[in-house]
């Protein structure tokens, strides 16, 4: 009868230790690797990346996400200095262009920055509000599929208390 006792109570402390489990948090991946255990060299708090160098003059960078960038143009409007500027490389329709714009050498007084590529009155393309990446506003814009003849970069700056202002960039920096 001890014997028997015994091996329930193994058994009932072998299950029971198997409920220690914590609930999965949200947003958990089950398939990441465990946390690093003991005297490990991986530090509870890694470096935070460097800040980001502001741009020189307000000019874009030498290099984009994808490497060298292709200068659209600027353009003196309602006082406001609008540069732009896209990562090289072909624009492929339904893909993507990374974009950049500048404001006065900056993000500017605008309260938002939405992009497109095609035509003024955006039919057959997608609207996009840009974020702020450092010194400048940046977006991954669709390119439509079909692409129109004559597509060109379109940004819409919102000021305060002041219609948007509208401007084009062509694609390319060729004249």
């Amino acid at each position: 009868m001890k014997a028997g006792w015994i091996a329930g109570s193994v058994v009932v402390a072998v299950m029971l230790s198997g409920c220690e489990r914590k609930p999965k948090s949200e947003g958990t991946n089950a398939n990441a690797a465990p946390a690093p255990v003991g005297n490990s060299n991986v530090s509870d708090n890694p470096p935070a990346p460097p800040e980001p160098s502001p741009p020189k003059d307000g000019k874009p960078e030498e290099s984009g996400h994808g490497g060298p960038v292709v200068e659209l143009g600027e353009q003196d409007v309602n006082g406001l200095i609008i540069r732009a500027s896209r990562d090289a490389g072909e624009l492929t329709p339904g893909g993507e262009a990374a974009v950049d714009v500048w404001i006065n050498g900056g993000i500017g007084s605008a309260s938002a920055v939405r992009f497109w590529i095609g035509l003024a009155d955006g039919e057959g393309s997608v609207k996009a509000k840009a974020g702020v990446e450092g010194e400048h506003w940046h977006i991954h814009v669709e390119i439509p599929d079909p692409m129109p003849e004559g597509a060109q970069l379109w940004v819409e700056i919102e000021l305060e208390e002041v219609e948007p202002i509208l401007v084009a960039f062509d694609l390319t920096d060729e004249d």
